[in-house]
């Protein structure tokens, strides 16, 4: 009989639930899921895993330089993912210079964003209104999630510099955003209803929360398979973000760009919640078995 594996788990308690880990058990699974906390004695488990992006950038840094001590120092001990390796993710700008250095297959652009301060003007770095601004906090603050929608310069004035962003283009995208995972090398796509501008006045909204109603495309548009990424490009751009990371549980999204069909890059982050797929809990339960399997 093989050993149960106990393995800690640092994450945000809406997170849990959202992931429905309560359903991960020992007699199903053959793995036992703590909630543990910052501080806790982890001499019982045989690994971690965590979303300590938020504590990266919350005052708990010494806290996991602690756990990544106790990890050094104790053989056989995993640690899922390596820490120093989430760090590019809490930082929309060094994510993006990483990527950068990091080129992506051909079959996938990456959308570059460009930083904003009092004198930014859009056409001077190529892009067009409508624009969307994104903190250059990706994590850890209250406005880490806010993105604007500015279709001129009187709204850009009007926002101000509050805080760092970053200005993206607006890519029309048949109103449809595909929303990739990977636990390892199994990946999975999830189709979702995505925004569309049918109006010029600005927007703000919170992307862990559903569209306002001014930008809400209703619905996935019932041609979205046509639009959906194959399984190669999947495969492609899962693997690029996973080595160029050393990272294997990621999300990102893709959009299919409506001028020449190109796959775009737009989003990408470490242990996403994985909302739409089936069976969240059998495929958490199993990429983690491999992970400890693999490190021993």
């Amino acid at each position: 009989m093989s050993k149960l594996l106990r393995v800690g788990v640092f994450m945000p308690a809406f997170k849990w639930e959202r992931m429905n880990l309560n359903q991960v058990t020992p007699e199903k699974h053959g793995i036992e899921l703590v909630p543990v906390e910052l501080g806790d004695d982890l001499s019982s488990f045989d690994a971690i895993i965590h979303k300590f992006t938020y504590q990266l950038v919350d005052g708990h840094e010494a806290d996991v330089a602690k756990i990544q001590e106790y990890a050094k120092n104790r053989p056989g001990f995993v640690v899922i993912e390596p820490i120093d390796n989430i760090r590019v993710f809490v930082d929309r700008l060094a994510l993006q210079n990483f990527i950068e250095h990091n080129p992506l297959p051909d079959c996938v652009e990456y959308i570059k964003g460009y930083p904003v301060d009092d004198n930014f003007k859009p056409e001077n770095v190529g892009l067009h209104y409508p624009i969307l601004l994104k903190p250059v906090a990706a994590c850890g603050t209250s406005n880490s999630h806010s993105i604007q929608v500015i279709h001129n310069e009187e709204q850009l004035r009007a926002v101000g510099n509050p805080y760092p962003m970053l200005a993206f283009p607006f890519i029309p995208h048949h109103g449809v955003v595909f929303k990739c995972y990977s636990l390892g090398e199994n990946f999975v796509m999830h189709k979702s209803k995505s925004l569309v501008l049918k109006t010029q006045d600005k927007v703000v909204f919170d992307s862990q929360k559903p569209l306002p109603t001014e930008i809400d495309a209703g619905a996935v548009p019932d041609d979205a398979a046509s639009y959906e990424p194959s399984s190669e490009e999947l495969k492609a751009s899962s693997e690029a973000l996973r080595k160029m990371t050393g990272v294997q549980l990621i999300g990102y999204d893709l959009l299919r760009r409506e001028s020449d069909g190109k796959l775009c890059l737009v989003d990408f982050n470490y242990f996403p919640c994985f909302r739409g797929i089936e069976d969240v809990p059998g495929k958490f339960a199993t990429f983690i078995k491999q992970r400890i399997a693999d490190a021993k």
